[in-house]
């Protein structure tokens, strides 16, 4: 009698039986069919993130702000809530 080969279970791809690590046979792949979060993000001159508007669901959520001092290092952030 052969062996079987299974395909190892090292993604998100495969189901896997969490005992063995194995695919479970007949097993469907997780598939995302929406955004779930989207991040826009904003630099300024000096290539520094000035801001990052958030959108979840394909909806507005808030904006984020980031601030910094001369030396360009990040003083604050405001995320907007």
């Amino acid at each position: 009698m052969l062996a079987q080969s299974h395909a190892p279970c090292r993604s998100r791809r495969n189901a896997c039986d969490a005992t063995r690590g194995r695919p479970i046979d007949g097993a469907s792949p997780f598939v995302l069919t929406r955004n779930l979060s989207q991040n826009t993000y904003s630099y300024n001159a000096g290539g520094l993130r000035t801001a990052n508007a958030v959108s979840v669901y394909n909806q507005p959520n808030r904006v984020e702000q980031y601030a910094y001092d001369s030396l360009s290092r990040l003083t604050s952030v405001d995320y907007g809530d």
